[in-house]
């Protein structure tokens, strides 16, 4: 990882919270949700391509959430154990459209710092240590799925499950 790479992170970070502040949903600048992740299912990865014998699959995290702010997106700043079992911080841009009162379908795009583990994935960005995450999102009552599509050194494609709870906070 790259002296820069925190510090381009702590940027994408406060990024994230300028829209967050404006056209706001709720009241202030508290944010709307939380989301708690719990765990990723790895399928069609192999871990020895990442230089792993097996991925952490329990991957706790948190991730505050500004609802339907500047050009009508989320925005989510926060931290989750990745699948190499390091802590990564993470930024994130999302668009949901309500299809039921409790159900909605998005697209997430967030940057997480994986730092050293980067080199691994395709999408890091440079030598900076972050690498680009997301993917489609389906949100049910309290629940969330969302899946990453992976694209692998072999040309095969797999992709990471990650579950976990949404908590509205406020209204």
């Amino acid at each position: 990882m790259t002296r820069t790479a925190p510090a381009r992170l702590c940027a994408a970070l406060l990024l994230a919270l300028v829209p967050a502040a404006q056209g706001h949903a709720g009241d202030g600048a508290a944010p709307d949700r939380v989301y708690l992740s719990f765990g990723a299912k790895h399928v069609g990865i192999d871990p020895t391509l990442f230089g792993r014998t097996a991925w952490q699959e329990i991957n706790p995290g948190i991730i505050l959430t500004w609802e339907d702010r500047a050009f009508g997106l989320d925005y989510g700043a926060g931290a989750f154990l990745n699948s190499f079992e390091r802590v990564a911080a993470y930024a994130s841009a999302a668009k949901f459209w309500d299809l039921g009162p409790e159900l909605s379908v998005g697209l997430v795009v967030g940057l997480a710092d994986y730092g050293p583990d980067a080199r691994f994935i395709s999408t890091e960005i440079g030598g900076s240590g972050v690498v680009v995450t997301g993917g489609p999102q389906v949100n049910w009552r309290n629940l969330f799925l969302q899946v990453q599509p992976v694209p692998q050194s072999t040309g095969e494609m797999g992709a990471i499950f990650i579950t976990g709870l949404t908590v509205p906070l406020g209204d």
